[in-house]
């Protein structure tokens, strides 16, 4: 009887564990779904890095500290447990050249600071709009495997290239998908500018710009170049800018996982001063002069008296509304109002993040891209 009474209780035991193995799975598939639709539903970058570590003793005594430690240094916005151990991480609006970066960093201080914790692979990918959970799950775990069958630390790309790929997979991938995007740098400002790869092979590489771009480009070394399905930014020599026909011909293709292209914000000086109003509910009022813009902050000069106000009132920590008026297009300004909060206080200018609405976002964009223009034309000598 005590021996039925025994395994009865283990019996329920292994029932309750099994249920709360089933609920945390269930718990997990969700929050990662909800994940996943979200940002595509945004339409904005989303990122997963998968890790898969070579299991020890001491690695299972200490694995929360190690888990803590790769959350916050990728900056994670959520972690999920996935199939033969292998953890998730995703990172927020990242780009898988960042977060490629931010990775391989990664495990230099992992190393430093957690000797034991070996990896013993590790796949990177970024969110598609055509990516279903399963898919993006599959491509993570074939990185994975990928990375572990190569002997390489980190497995990395899209759905249509990988790092690995040849230069025929290259040819490709250009000749389905030719949009490209160049970069080059004026006053420390990204010049962006969207292109079309019209021809490559073994010996050659052209790439068609609006001619404003070529002029700037004849003045240029080298270009960096952009492509929505590869894992990296490609750097090019320049050979010859051809204006007539509008295409820089390019060699020496090299891809690089560190150049300037991976700063997160592109920051231009506005062309016009722009006068910006701050306020914090009924407690505060201020106005400033917009020194820098980007899509997510703002570096507004203001009288000093106004900041030492708003330190004398503690209100560092508060939530702010600024407005203020852009020229995007000619003699025409747009208003734009967003929330915000103080991100660092430099003598009498402040840097605010700011929370721009979808359609604010978009005037802003517009309005940095217009600077872009600008500065292209200066390059160019053309007195404004």
């Amino acid at each position: 009887m005590t021996n039925y009474i025994q395994r009865n209780k283990q019996s329920k035991a292994r029932n309750m564990t099994n249920n709360s193995i089933y609920l945390f799975n269930q718990l997990q598939a969700s929050m990662f779904s909800s994940e996943i639709e979200k940002f595509k539903n945004r339409d904005e970058p989303l990122s997963i890095v998968g890790i898969k570590f070579k299991e020890s003793n001491e690695l299972l005594n200490n694995y929360s500290k190690v888990l803590r430690f790769v959350y916050e240094f990728v900056s994670a916005s959520n972690a999920f447990i996935h199939n033969n151990g292998v953890f998730l991480f995703t990172m927020p609006h990242t780009k898988l050249h960042t977060a490629t970066i931010q990775v391989k960093h990664l495990i230099i201080n992992l190393k430093m600071s957690f000797p034991f914790a070996e990896v013993e692979g590790i796949g990177i990918s970024a969110l598609e709009a055509e990516d279903s959970n399963s898919s993006f799950l599959e491509r993570i775990n074939s990185f994975i495997e990928n990375s572990i069958k190569s002997d390489s630390t980190i497995y990395y790309g899209t759905s249509r290239f990988s790092y690995s790929d040849s230069k025929e997979t290259l040819k490709s991938l250009f000749t389905k998908s030719p949009e490209i995007y160049g970069y080059g740098f004026y006053k420390e400002a990204p010049l962006m500018q969207k292109g079309e790869v019209i021809e490559y092979s073994d010996t050659v590489f052209k790439v068609k710009f609006h001619k404003e771009f070529l002029e700037f480009l004849k003045k240029e070394e080298y270009i960096y170049l952009e492509h929505h399905d590869l894992p990296d930014i490609i750097k090019c020599d320049i050979i010859e800018v051809d204006l007539q026909n509008t295409f820089v011909e390019l060699s020496d293709v090299k891809f690089v996982d560190d150049s300037p292209v991976h700063r997160k914000n592109i920051r231009v000086t506005p062309h016009k001063p722009i006068k910006a109003h701050i306020s914090c509910g009924v407690d505060y009022e201020a106005e400033g002069i917009i020194y820098d813009i980007s899509k997510e902050s703002l570096l507004i000069t203001m009288q000093l008296p106004k900041v030492v106000e708003l330190n004398a009132k503690e209100l560092t920590n508060s939530k702010f509304e600024i407005s203020f008026g852009m020229e995007i297009e000619t003699d025409n300004t747009t208003m734009v109002s967003t929330k915000a909060m103080i991100f660092k206080i430099i003598g009498n200018q402040i840097v605010f993040t700011i929370y721009p609405t979808k359609d604010a976002e978009n005037e802003i964009l517009a309005y940095i891209q217009k600077c872009q223009q600008i500065l292209l034309l200066e390059a160019k000598g053309v007195r404004l």
